[in-house]
């Protein structure tokens, strides 16, 4: 069995859990005990459970195996679509997410977003099938990318149907990760595309004209 993939470390008195993504799960997980154990560990919220509810009622659990490539996608998803509390952050931003590029649908994976549509997959379904990102699938569903690629006529009427236009609702917490990030040499391109949001909303974020209270 593969050692990539997604993992929640969960508090089984209450359900909070954390979810992470490796590419090394055994070792992760011996890693965040150990730290844990010693006090040390870099995320607040689970260190603090931790030292209040004891080691015993807290598990390492596997929820998915998969391929490398999809590792930081498919957090994301759980992050999406889990609840969870311990995690500090609400973006799969971790281990490793420069080093995975976001790649271009084919044509054939385009037609695809929208047969799953037509079938009325919901888009965080479709968003796990294709690998791709919530935004992506929406501006395709939209018709605002992937223009030339060309679409069967009931897809495209069920699309329309069923789509609205996706606009990204940042939380405060995030409005200050995006400065933190910026501060720390990330371009504006790239916190456009791991927030969902457009390069005129990180530049009114960063100027602090829009969200100047976070």
């Amino acid at each position: 069995m593969t050692d990539i993939g997604i993992y929640e470390i969960i508090n089984t008195l209450n359900g909070d859990r954390y979810i992470g993504s490796s590419k090394e799960l055994t070792n992760r997980e011996k890693t965040h005990f150990r730290n844990l154990k010693k006090d040390n560990h870099p995320n607040r919220f689970l260190q603090s459970a931790f030292n209040k509810y004891g080691s015993e009622y807290f598990e390492f659990n596997i929820l998915e195996n998969c391929e490398e490539s999809k590792l930081l996608i498919l957090e994301q998803w759980y992050l999406d679509n889990t609840p969870y509390k311990y995690n500090l952050k609400s973006q799969a931003i971790g281990g490793g997410f420069d080093n995975i590029k976001l790649r271009s649908l084919t044509d054939e994976e385009v037609v695809e977003v929208f047969r799953l549509r037509h079938r009325g997959l919901d888009i965080r379904d479709i968003v796990k099938a294709i690998g791709s990102k919530k935004s992506t699938v929406n501006h395709i569903l939209n018709r605002n990318t992937y223009k030339s690629v060309t679409i069967p006529v009931e897809y495209l009427k069920s699309a329309k149907k069923l789509s609205r236009p996706f606009k990204k609702r940042l939380k405060c917490e995030e409005v200050i990760e995006i400065r933190s990030l910026k501060l720390s040499g990330k371009t504006n391109k790239y916190l456009a595309e791991l927030y969902d949001i457009n390069i005129r909303t990180v530049r009114k974020i960063i100027s602090k004209e829009s969200h100047p209270d976070c």
